[in-house]
C-alpha cells in the first residue's frame, strides 16, 4: 500500500461496514492521522486488488497489516476480505503473505486483533493454530450518567500538559505507568509530540499530569476526535489513556483523576468513552464503578512462533 491508495482504503473499510456492521467505519482524515503516525516505518500494509479484462487494478477487495515494534517481541497483524469473495482462498494467499511477512520481523509472537462480532476471523484464525489472547472493551459513561467531585490524595497536584515542555515528562510518566502492561510498547518521544500536536488535542488542552512534589506520578489523556463526531453523529468525548506509576497505586489516585477527566470532557460533549483489558480486574471495576458499561468489544488472538 502507498499513500495514494488512501482513498481507496477508506471507501473499502466503510463498505464492509454497510454490508457487516460492527462499528468500524473511518473517514479520510482519520486514516490519514493513522497513517502518518511516527512509527509507521513498522508498518507493513498489503492490498488485494480485483483486475478489470485489461489487468488494469478495479477495486480493493481485501488488506493486511503486520506491525512489529523494535522493541517488543510479538507482531500484531490485521486482516479483511469482502464477503463476496471469501471462501475462494484468497484470505489464506493474504495471510500466508503476513505469515512471510512476521516471519522476517523476527517475533516470537504473532497476535490478530478484530471485533469481536467478526466470528468468521475467530474461525479463520483457529484453524491456523491461535488461541484467545484477551477480550478488551470498549466503555461508555452515558450523559445522563452523575459522577462525585474529584478528591486527589493529600500531597497530590495536578495540571494541565504544556506544549514545548512536557512531552518527555509525559512520556516517562506513562511508560513507567504501563510498564508490564499487556502487550505494552514503550512510546518514543516523537510519538507524544505527534500525538499531543494533532488539531483534536490541542484545541481541547486534555492531558492532566499528577505531581507528588516534583515527581511526576500519573496522567489522564482525554480526547475528543471531531471527525468521528461527525461520522458517529455523536457527541462523545475519550479517555485514551489513565495511568499511575507503581508507587502511588491504591490511594485513589487514578479514580480521581478519571473524575478529572470526565469532567474536563462533559464541557465539551456529554458522552464519555473508553477501552479497557477485561481481564484487567482493578481497571474494569472502577470504570464500573464510576458508571461504565460496555457497549463493544474487540479479541485478540495470539500463536506462538
Amino acid at each position: 500500500m502507498s499513500e495514494a491508495d488512501i482513498p481507496a482504503v477508506v471507501d473499502f473499510i466503510n463498505e464492509l461496514e454497510q454490508l457487516e456492521p460492527m462499528g468500524e467505519s473511518i473517514t479520510h482524515a482519520e486514516y490519514e492521522q493513522e497513517y502518518h503516525r511516527p512509527d509507521s516505518q513498522n508498518f507493513t500494509r498489503l492490498l488485494v486488488t480485483l483486475l478489470d479484462a485489461d489487468g488494469n487494478e478495479a477495486r480493493i477487495i481485501g488488506r493486511g497489516l503486520v506491525y512489529k515494534s523494535p522493541s517488543a517481541d510479538h507482531a500484531f497483524s490485521r486482516l479483511h476480505i469482502h464477503p463476496n469473495y471469501r471462501n475462494q482462498g484468497i484470505g489464506t494467499r493474504l495471510y500466508e503473505e503476513l505469515e512471510k511477512i512476521v516471519a522476517g520481523t523476527g517475533a516470537r509472537e504473532w497476535q490478530f486483533g478484530f471485533n469481536e462480532l467478526a466470528t468468521c476471523t475467530r474461525a479463520f484464525l483457529t484453524q491456523r493454530g491461535f488461541g484467545l489472547g484477551y477480550l478488551s472493551l470498549d466503555m461508555r459513561l452515558a450523559a445522563d450518567q452523575e459522577v462525585p467531585e474529584p478528591q486527589l490524595p493529600a500531597g497530590i497536584d495536578v495540571r494541565t500538559f504544556v506544549a514545548g515542555q512536557d512531552e518527555e515528562l509525559l512520556r516517562q510518566v506513562y511508560n513507567t505507568s504501563f510498564a508490564g502492561y499487556q502487550d505494552h510498547v514503550e512510546s518514543p518521544l516523537e510519538e507524544i509530540i505527534y500525538w499531543t500536536q494533532l488539531p483534536e488535542f490541542s484545541a481541547w488542552d486534555g492531558i492532566f499530569i499528577a505531581f507528588a512534589g516534583e515527581e511526576a506520578v500519573a496522567s489522564c489523556w482525554t480526547r475528543i476526535n471531531l471527525e468521528e463526531n461527525k461520522r458517529l453523529g455523536l457527541d462523545v468525548g475519550w479517555i485514551d489513556s489513565l495511568g499511575v506509576v507503581p508507587a502511588y497505586r491504591e490511594r485513589g489516585l487514578g479514580r480521581a483523576l478519571l473524575l478529572l477527566g470526565i469532567r474536563h470532557l462533559r464541557r465539551h460533549v456529554p458522552i464519555v468513552d473508553l477501552n479497557v483489558i477485561a481481564k484487567n480486574e482493578k481497571a474494569l471495576g472502577l470504570y464500573e464503578g464510576v458508571g461504565f458499561r460496555r457497549y463493544k468489544g474487540h479479541v485478540n488472538m495470539v500463536k506462538s512462533l
